[in-house]
């Protein structure tokens, strides 16, 4: 079947007890008929699910696998299950990502069977699983969040401790990039990390020391000869919107050309000519057929010199942000060697040539966005990632390059991430609130999708049925505390991480990282504070 196939699944086996609990425990749904195995060959993996109890729909699903039996499924049903819902190895069943419906979502669809049936012709419902997948599996709002990226450029996610604000960075900078996002957790960090190292992610973390200097472009030293000299090196942000060049491609980045070459430089040797002078490592050739070497440093760097140097003269150069200005069309400096060098790496390490306008997306994730000095950090390029201020013609000088143009490309988009907890930050610039659209991250605790990924766990119902009723209770308090609020509530977090988990599990949770939270929220209250952590534990 195509993609954007339906069914629809009768819960009730044979027209005898419903076997919903089962399809929820076991993340299956099965036909119950054996007619059924004329549509085995047309029923595939992606087809979206209608779940119904008579005929109103009480779940919805996509499916994960084709149509298959359920002893190939290899599933263990309990004696009693088997013995309750006569449940036989012919039947024919499918595997689901399986989502329950809140009694409000519940509604009527008038099914011809009572065991499985395509749904063909009803485009209402239809449009209603798809709005319920999407609600149920955060998908609605991701998009929402999106749109509001796309069309502002920048972004904050805030919320407390544990709401999953970094994977939620994670899920939206994918999703941004590919247009769709793994729905297996270790798929999508799997994917995160392959576009880090394609350069179409950047990670970097505020703090109260972080400058421009570090975050833009600035003066670092270095040695030469045993003596200090200072050198201009680009920070993460600069590295970022040179990288929207080559978004996209398949060929290398100039970032990552450039420490490849590097990293090659630096393993060979040093030669030296019949008269003992110093050539370096390679030699490569001016546009008029002239000898230049390149050579690497006890410190690493590339440098060069050109051969019709006096040999006495041992005085070697640095080409990379010649180079990098060269290749960034951003200013022009010792063509003659440069304009060598860009073609040996397109040549050599399948360097990409740059295109304007490039449209593939860029992110910046920028975690405690709030402890940095913004001002300090962005310089003269605050104005310049609004949106309507992106582009060439916004170009302004850098403060260490007056020969330098800089902008903020079109397909820069910035995450940032704020901790809504700590009360150690002052409030925040109004500068920032203006050029930034802040998002709110909630704990999930009563959230289908929460309950579904500890179920999957195989962790004890009873056990997943407290965890959500106390932490509701609980950020119910909190968020009618005077001096707390909902920026303080506990996030969902820290049962989220967890392979296993059982009673002795959450007590160490409880006590060893949520209980030292709790004492710090009200440290003008240890009653309270023990109180609420006694309640917690009381399982």
């Amino acid at each position: 079947m195509r993609e954007d196939s339906y069914c629809y699944f009768g819960s009730r086996y044979f027209g005898k007890n419903s076997v919903l609990d089962i399809f929820y425990k076991y993340h299956i749904v099965f036909a119950g008929m054996k007619n059924a195995d004329k549509y085995k060959d047309e029923f595939k993996a992606g087809t979206k699910i209608a779940i119904c109890e008579g005929k109103k729909v009480k779940a919805i699903g996509i499916a994960i696998e084709d149509f298959n039996t359920l002893d190939n499924l290899d599933i263990n049903f309990l004696d009693e299950e088997k013995k309750l819902f006569e449940i036989e190895e012919w039947v024919l069943a499918v595997k689901v990502k399986i989502f329950k419906l809140e009694e409000k979502d519940y509604f009527e669809y008038d099914a011809i069977m009572s065991g499985f049936s395509p749904i063909n012709t009803r485009k209402d419902i239809k449009y209603r699983i798809d709005e319920l997948i999407k609600k149920y599996s955060g998908e609605k709002m991701k998009e929402e969040i999106i749109n509001i990226l796309k069309n502002k450029k920048q972004i904050i996610l805030q919320g407390a401790p544990g709401t999953g604000k970094t994977y939620s960075s994670s899920e939206i900078a994918v999703k941004l990039i590919d247009g769709n996002v793994p729905s297996d957790r270790a798929e999508l960090m799997k994917r995160y990390k392959e576009l880090v190292d394609k350069e179409q992610i950047f990670f970097t973390t505020f703090h109260q020391s972080m400058d421009y200097e570090e975050f833009v472009e600035g003066i670092k030293p270095n040695t030469l000869n045993d003596n200090i000299i200072y050198e201009l090196e680009d920070g993460i942000f600069k590295k970022a919107c040179y990288s929207t060049k080559t978004a996209g491609l398949n060929k290398t980045s100039i970032e990552k050309a450039w420490n490849e070459f590097k990293e090659d430089l630096i393993s060979k040797e040093i030669r030296f000519d019949s008269n003992n002078n110093n050539i370096g490592k390679i030699t490569l050739k001016t546009k008029t057929n002239i000898d230049f070497y390149l050579t690497t440093d006890k410190n690493d760097n590339v440098k060069y010199k050109p051969s019709t140097q006096n040999p006495n003269n041992e005085e070697w150069r640095h080409i990379r942000a010649s180079l990098f200005g060269l290749y960034n069309k951003t200013y022009e400096s010792a063509l003659s060697y440069t304009e060598p060098l860009l073609q040996y790496l397109k040549v050599n390490y399948n360097l990409s040539d740059a295109i304007e306008n490039n449209k593939s997306p860029v992110v910046l994730i920028i975690d405690e966005i709030n402890r940095g000095n913004i001002s300090k950090i962005f310089g003269e390029l605050f104005m310049l990632i609004e949106n309507d201020k992106r582009g060439e013609e916004y170009a302004l000088e850098l403060v260490y390059k007056d020969d330098e143009k800089f902008f903020v490309p079109e397909n820069l988009y910035i995450i940032g991430l704020m901790n809504t907890a700590d009360r150690s930050l002052a409030m925040l610039d109004y500068a920032l609130r203006r050029r930034f659209i802040f998002i709110d991250i909630e704990p999930a605790f009563n959230k289908p999708q929460f309950r579904k990924d500890l179920e999957s766990k195989n962790i004890d119902k009873d056990l997943i049925n407290k965890i959500i009723e106390k932490f509701i209770k609980l950020n119910e308090i909190i968020k009618n505390d005077k001096t707390l609020g909902k920026g303080y509530t506990i996030g969902h977090s820290y049962f989220c991480n967890r392979k296993n988990l059982n009673k002795e599990d959450y007590e160490d949770i409880i006590n060893y990282e949520i209980a030292p939270t709790l004492r710090e929220y009200w440290f003008d209250n240890e009653d309270k504070a023990e109180k609420e952590i006694k309640e917690l534990l009381n399982i």
